[in-house]
């Protein structure tokens, strides 16, 4: 009787380890599995952000290359690169960046006004992995604006700027002389239905 008694704890004592080896192994296991998902997360997110970077350095980049080749042919950025139809009432400009392949050359695009506007907007050629305004590809999360301000050699000329940038036009002349502009590229995508941007400021100034 005892041995049968002994036999039957046994058995329980047995089955009562195995449910709470079986609890501690689900419980290391739901915190891997979080832990594994908060790393893809996180991944995810500086993929992203590394992704908006170069696309807002791109947009700085090009427009210092219109600066240098506006400057080598003896011209300004203003007059080679910016339709001036609106001056000298209008001290900002905002702007896409287009690149044509057919041609290897890029312009700006002075329709949108807005970073939210349908023409910001960028997709991806799935085919080259590059980002373009042309619709061509997948549609990406990311859109973006590149806007200008003028750079007046007197700060007098504008009504809102600091050091000679034209935050708004003042009266009349927006300056008067342009010494360079201040580029500001910006790229906002969503993750996870959480608003992002990415912005990149540089100044670039009419060398001679």
């Amino acid at each position: 009787m005892f041995f049968k008694a002994l036999q039957k704890n046994s058995k329980g004592q047995g089955i009562m380890e195995l449910v709470v080896s079986m609890a501690v192994v689900g419980v290391a296991l739901v915190g891997t599995i979080s832990l594994t998902i908060l790393n893809v997360s996180g991944q995810r997110a500086s993929e992203l952000e590394v992704i908006a970077s170069n696309l807002a350095r791109e947009g700085v980049e090009v427009s210092r290359g219109f600066r240098d080749s506006a400057r080598l042919a003896n011209s300004t950025f203003m007059e080679t690169h910016i339709d001036c139809s609106g001056c000298p009432g209008q001290a900002e400009h905002t702007a896409l960046v287009k690149f044509d392949p057919t041609t290897n050359t890029w312009t700006f695009d002075f329709t949108p006004d807005l970073i939210t506007d349908p023409e910001a907007a960028l997709s991806i050629n799935t085919a080259t992995g590059i980002y373009n305004h042309d619709g061509v590809g997948d549609t990406s999360l990311f859109s973006r604006l590149v806007t200008i301000d003028y750079i007046c050699e007197n700060s007098g000329n504008c009504s809102l700027g600091d050091g000679g940038i034209c935050e708004d036009a003042d009266g009349g002349d927006v300056c008067g002389e342009v010494i360079g502009q201040r580029i500001t590229s910006e790229v906002r995508w969503n993750n996870k239905d959480e608003e992002r941007s990415y912005i990149l400021v540089d100044y670039l100034y009419e060398w001679k």
